[in-house]
């Protein structure tokens, strides 16, 4: 039985040329295309659109990377999307209830069962409406989209990126992606 983390499991990873379009629209926008695992381009928005620090969907990053590695749209065999929750500029965004939930309630509510069962249910409000819209005027929305949690993202391009084969300790720390602002990984596989 392959191994899987939120539908990608590692057999369908290390299948020959398997390319992913990776996709980050939430501050600091941006996309790559992998091959077997290898990067063929990757850039972010505010490059291209010079607007510091861009949220939103990518279109001209995605564009470029198509571009930039001469691969066709139609190639790619899966999306990946960063994130289960879009995070806009922290600085620029309006306060809601779901700021509301992650600043004053979190802290209080530490359980592991409680965090999985919060994403789930804050997912169902992601802004995903631009991205299906995009998708749908590439001619490529019938390509599998994976949503992946924020910080396994960041462990997986550190894991991936080792020069070594031993066991491996991967901490990350940031701000609050996707409910969370660390995790501890050991022996990481994806």
């Amino acid at each position: 039985m392959p191994q899987c983390y939120n539908g990608i499991c590692k057999i369908f990873l290390m299948k020959k040329g398997v390319i992913i379009l990776g996709i980050h629209d939430g501050h600091n926008a941006g996309a790559a295309l992998t091959k077997n695992g290898k990067v063929l381009a990757a850039i972010n928005e505010e490059r291209l659109n010079n607007i510091k620090n861009y949220s939103g969907v990518p279109l001209l990053s995605i564009r470029k990377v198509f571009e930039i590695s001469n691969v066709s749209l139609h190639e790619i065999d899966l999306i990946a999307i960063a994130s289960f929750l879009r995070v806009e500029d922290p600085v620029k965004q309006e306060k809601n209830i779901i700021h509301f939930l992650a600043e004053y309630l979190a802290p209080y509510l530490h359980e592991k069962w409680f965090i999985k069962i919060s994403l789930k249910f804050l997912h169902l409000f992601r802004k995903k409406k631009e991205l299906y819209k995009l998708f749908e005027g590439l001619g490529i929305r019938e390509k599998p989209i994976r949503f992946i949690e924020h910080h396994l993202t960041h462990a997986a391009c550190a894991y991936y990126q080792r020069p070594w084969d031993d066991k491996t300790l991967i901490l990350t720390m940031d701000g609050m992606g996707d409910g969370i602002s660390a995790t501890v990984n050991i022996n990481f596989i994806l």
